[in-house]
């Protein structure tokens, strides 16, 4: 298949925690550095520091050992509280930024500066239009030749006016209170730790010598990997498209390979389609333009649960199931907004009568792979909702993936 680069029960000792990420310190001694404000990145730059002092050694080693580096190991491994996180983007404030008086008859172009004859006022109005499509693409997840907010010709215009065209049920709070009841299906362990107040451990794998393998292989330092993961287990909650739920519980357990001294393999953990959920059955004809078969080869990677439609972490217990829902067709203007059709999919979690998530699925041309986009209209993105005390936040989106590497 071608490729295309894509820029794509545990004991823990009773001590003191640390915030995993405090404010960042002051100074240049990054051992000093790391104990202000333990964390990764602490530790990562006193591992380069290390590197630095040492130029004498190849990166496949051997590396002498050194105190404070085991030290800083050995606190991340005891446990820490990942940072608190960035607000969920609301979508009525999403919705006030697009209705405001912008720019769009520019189609979307990069914005132009002072060009010849163009008034100060016309170019700062088409800056500040381009400000917020970025903004709104940004806090959509929404990429692809038709949508890029800089380089797409249209982009501009079809994110805002997206934005505009799409209209969720007004609501009241209901199942779920805070922010910090529910999280995204792709957050980390650190990311969790901080919206559920959980503590995150993490560890590192040794790098093997030079007597193990010939030439430079991936780590930093004398680490390899780094593994992180919750002291507790968190639920993970599938949703269905016919409002099943599948609940289980994680630790988020995770495993980064540092590639710092190589490059990492083209395409490695590469997985086709949706990340959170089942995908239709004929988009993925998509393949078969490339190599016979390529469409049921590329779907069997896939392991999403049959009918899944996307999922999250939660610390509410959920109702029994399934839940109530509803959904509402919605036809679109490819021009204005990219997409030529659409459905929202509003869930009621505990049948309160309000929805509790609501994902939109837009249909059109999907961004495709190194051809540019596909030539089907596919339903290739969703933008997940949650109620949180009866206002819209954006929970996270998800898209299907044509291709990767190059």
């Amino acid at each position: 298949m071608r490729k295309a680069c894509r820029i794509a029960g545990v004991t823990l000792m009773v001590l003191p925690l640390l915030a995993a990420h405090a404010a960042a310190p002051t100074g240049n001694d990054p051992e000093r550095a790391f104990w202000q404000a333990p964390g990764w990145p602490a530790l990562e730059r006193y591992a380069e520091s290390l590197r630095q002092r040492h130029p004498e050694i190849p990166p496949e080693g051997p590396w002498p050992r050194d105190e404070g580096l085991e030290r800083m190991k050995a606190h991340l491994a005891l446990g820490l509280k990942g940072p608190r996180p960035a607000p969920y983007a609301d979508w009525a404030q999403l919705k006030r930024k697009a209705a405001q008086d912008l720019d769009l008859d520019r189609g979307g172009k990069q914005a132009p500066g002072r060009q010849a004859g163009a008034s100060p006022e016309i170019s700062q109005r088409a800056l500040h239009t381009q400000g917020v499509a970025d903004e709104l693409q940004r806090a959509l997840g929404l990429w692809g030749p038709l949508h890029d907010a800089i380089s797409a010709e249209g982009g501009t215009a079809r994110v805002i006016r997206l934005v505009r065209a799409l209209e969720f049920p007004a609501v009241s709070p209901s199942l779920f209170r805070s922010e910090a009841e529910i999280a995204p299906p792709g957050a980390t362990a650190e990311q969790v730790s901080g919206r559920f107040d959980i503590v995150f451990l993490q560890r590192v794998t040794p790098r093997p010598g030079p007597a193990a393998k010939e030439g430079a292989v991936a780590g930093l330092y004398d680490m390899r990997a780094r593994t992180q993961q919750l002291v507790r287990a968190v639920p993970r909650v599938s949703l269905f498209r016919d409002g099943r739920l599948g609940a289980d519980k994680s630790h988020l357990r995770s495993t980064e390979t540092l590639w710092r001294d190589v490059d990492e393999p083209m395409c490695a953990g590469w997985v086709p389609g949706f990340s959170f959920g089942e995908a239709d059955a004929a988009i993925w004809r998509f393949f078969d333009t490339q190599f016979p078969g390529g469409g049921r080869q590329n779907r069997r990677l896939n392991h999403a649960p049959a009918g899944s439609l996307y999922a999250f972490h939660t610390t509410v217990d959920m109702p029994p199931g399934p839940a109530a829902r509803n959904e509402v067709p919605m036809k679109l203007d490819r021009k204005d907004t990219g997409f030529v059709r659409s459905v929202y999919l509003l869930y009621d979690l505990d049948r309160d009568g309000t929805p509790d998530i609501a994902v939109w699925e837009g249909q059109g041309k999907g961004p495709g792979h190194l051809d540019g986009p596909s030539v089907t209209d596919d339903r290739w993105y969703r933008l997940a909702l949650v109620n949180i005390q009866g206002a819209w936040k954006v929970l996270g989106t998800d898209s299907f993936s044509y291709g990767c590497g190059c």
